[in-house]
């Protein structure tokens, strides 16, 4: 799923093959425009597993929102980055800011 850092809405979803969807392909809820629930939350957790670990410098974050709030569920040493594919526009810009950040280039 493609989510908008700063907002916490979703632009789009694809799967692995590619195949785009605007809805859940099982429970039909929208998932295009979705707002998920304290983001900011999710976001914060983020930063804080980073600061603990600032000799790991990348990882992919996994959480799960339950009614008692976020939950980490795994973290991943080499994610897939498959978000342009979901918000159908590539993130080459993004990810080359990304990268020198965590080369040191920046």
């Amino acid at each position: 799923m493609a989510i908008d850092e700063h907002t916490g809405v979703a632009l789009g979803a694809a799967d692995e093959k590619g195949n785009s969807y605007t809805h859940h392909p099982d429970s039909g809820l929208p998932l295009v425009d979705f707002v998920i629930p304290d983001w900011d939350k999710a976001c914060t957790m983020a930063k804080r597993l980073a600061e603990m670990l600032p000799e790991n410098r990348f990882t992919g974050w996994d959480f799960a929102l339950t009614d008692q709030g976020w939950l980490l569920v795994e973290g991943n040493y080499m994610p897939l980055i498959i978000w342009q594919i979901a918000a159908r526009k590539g993130i080459r810009p993004e990810f080359e800011a990304m990268r020198s950040r965590v080369m040191g280039n920046a």
